[in-house]
């Protein structure tokens, strides 16, 4: 009796220790954003036969309605690639994320590009959103940001990326702002 009430302490600790990462955030608001919400890509994903991974940089396809994310693997873990995902935003937050395609980026001759290990120069940043102010509970490494579509609101969809460098330490997540 005594060690089943241990362990019904331990696992009731346990509960409340994790249950803040099991619960989004409340949304906090900035003067001229808010926080819709963040997804976390699982480390495992795998779309079209290439490990996701990388994200360093996204857009938007208003045609399609599509995001796509630029992986910056540099041909080490696949060819070099790029992915398309259905981002079902909300005013209400981040619905659903399904990667629909990897399509690999070739060479004027049809081959994939070889493996580079040269990285280029930074590019200047300018903040725009401070993910700390409005309440990001989480992130490293933000690399890649795309305007997305209106929303009934009138706020504008912007799209953040961190990349996880492909370490199961670190994460790749997705961020969806609502800016003004």
């Amino acid at each position: 009796m005594q060690i089943r009430t241990r362990s019904a302490v331990l696992a009731a600790a346990a509960l409340l220790f994790l249950a803040p990462a099991a619960f989004p955030a409340a949304a906090q608001e900035s003067a001229s954003s808010r926080l819709l919400g963040t997804y976390v890509v699982p480390h495992d994903l795998r779309v079209d036969g290439t490990p996701v991974g990388g994200l360093s940089s996204v857009d938007y396809d208003r045609r399609s309605g599509d995001f796509i994310f630029v992986s910056d693997d540099w041909s080490d873990h696949a060819p070099a690639r790029y992915y398309r995902a259905d981002v079902s935003v909300t005013e209400r937050g981040v619905e659903d994320v399904t990667f629909t395609g990897a399509s690999l980026f070739r060479r004027p001759d049809g081959t994939t590009y070889p493996a580079i290990d040269i990285w280029r120069g930074a590019v200047q940043k300018k903040l725009l959103v401070d993910l700390d102010e409005i309440g990001v509970p989480y992130t490293d490494n933000v690399e890649g940001i795309s305007w997305g579509p209106l929303l009934p609101t009138g706020e504008r969809v912007l799209l953040v990326v961190s990349d996880n460098n492909f370490s199961p330490n670190q994460q790749t997540q997705l961020i969806a702002i609502a800016v003004r």
